[in-house]
Protein backbone atom coordinates (compact mmCIF):
# COMPACT_ATOMS: atom_id res chain seq x y z
CA UNK A 1 0.00 0.00 0.00
CA UNK A 2 2.83 2.36 0.88
CA UNK A 3 4.67 1.58 -2.36
CA UNK A 4 1.53 2.29 -4.40
CA UNK A 5 1.11 5.72 -2.78
CA UNK A 6 4.74 6.60 -3.50
CA UNK A 7 4.31 5.43 -7.11
CA UNK A 8 1.15 7.51 -7.54
CA UNK A 9 2.89 10.58 -6.11
CA UNK A 10 5.78 10.03 -8.50
CA UNK A 11 3.48 9.72 -11.52
CA UNK A 12 1.47 12.75 -10.45
CA UNK A 13 4.58 14.86 -9.95
CA UNK A 14 6.02 13.89 -13.34
CA UNK A 15 2.70 14.69 -15.04
CA UNK A 16 2.51 18.03 -13.22
CA UNK A 17 6.11 18.76 -14.21
CA UNK A 18 5.30 18.07 -17.88
CA UNK A 19 2.19 20.26 -17.73
CA UNK A 20 4.25 23.00 -16.09
CA UNK A 21 7.00 22.91 -18.71
CA UNK A 22 4.44 22.91 -21.54
CA UNK A 23 2.50 25.79 -19.97
CA UNK A 24 5.78 27.66 -19.44
CA UNK A 25 6.59 27.25 -23.14
CA UNK A 26 3.06 28.36 -24.11
CA UNK A 27 3.31 31.36 -21.76
CA UNK A 28 6.58 32.44 -23.35
CA UNK A 29 5.07 32.15 -26.83
CA UNK A 30 1.96 34.06 -25.75
CA UNK A 31 4.13 36.79 -24.21
CA UNK A 32 6.03 37.20 -27.48
CA UNK A 33 2.73 37.45 -29.40
CA UNK A 34 1.22 39.78 -26.79
CA UNK A 35 4.30 42.03 -26.88
CA UNK A 36 3.69 42.59 -30.59
CA UNK A 37 -0.04 43.16 -30.06
CA UNK A 38 0.54 45.40 -27.01
CA UNK A 39 3.13 47.38 -28.98
CA UNK A 40 0.53 48.03 -31.69
CA UNK A 41 -2.30 48.79 -29.25
CA UNK A 42 -0.11 51.03 -27.09
CA UNK A 43 0.35 53.41 -29.99
CA UNK A 44 -3.42 53.64 -30.51
CA UNK A 45 -3.98 53.85 -26.71
CA UNK A 46 -1.60 56.81 -26.45
CA UNK A 47 -3.54 58.73 -29.09
CA UNK A 48 -6.89 58.01 -27.43
CA UNK A 49 -5.48 58.84 -23.98
CA UNK A 50 -3.97 62.12 -25.18
CA UNK A 51 -7.30 63.06 -26.81
CA UNK A 52 -9.15 62.07 -23.64
CA UNK A 53 -6.86 64.16 -21.44
CA UNK A 54 -7.10 67.18 -23.75
CA UNK A 55 -10.92 67.29 -23.58
CA UNK A 56 -11.18 68.34 -19.89
CA UNK A 57 -8.45 70.97 -20.38
CA UNK A 58 -10.44 72.65 -23.18
CA UNK A 59 -13.41 73.00 -20.82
Amino acid sequence: MQDRNIFQIGVASSVLYRIFTVSEFVNNRLREILKLEVGKSRISDQTTYSQGFQLPRDR
